[in-house]
């Protein structure tokens, strides 16, 4: 089981994925997943199958795809 941010973190290593909605969360084990709202409401969810090759996507200078994700989140004006 691996767990990402986004999907293209796992085209190298797997091509079923579990996509979470809003207010969902996973427990994630070695021999299966259970998912759930917030509240502990179980939710089934269905493994989709990415059709994308791993070499249509590329971390390029970084080290971690977490760390391409950061640094391509646009610039907030004002920020403070």
């Amino acid at each position: 089981m691996f767990v990402a941010s986004d999907a293209t973190a796992l085209v190298r290593h797997t091509r079923r994925v579990v996509y979470l909605d809003d207010g969902e969360v996973a427990l994630v084990r070695a021999d299966g997943y259970e998912t759930a709202t917030l509240d502990g409401g179980p939710t089934a969810k269905t493994p989709s199958t990415i059709t994308w090759t791993s070499e249509a996507f590329d971390k390029g200078e970084f080290a971690h795809f977490m760390r391409k994700e950061i640094a391509e989140q646009p610039e907030r004006s004002g920020a403070r």
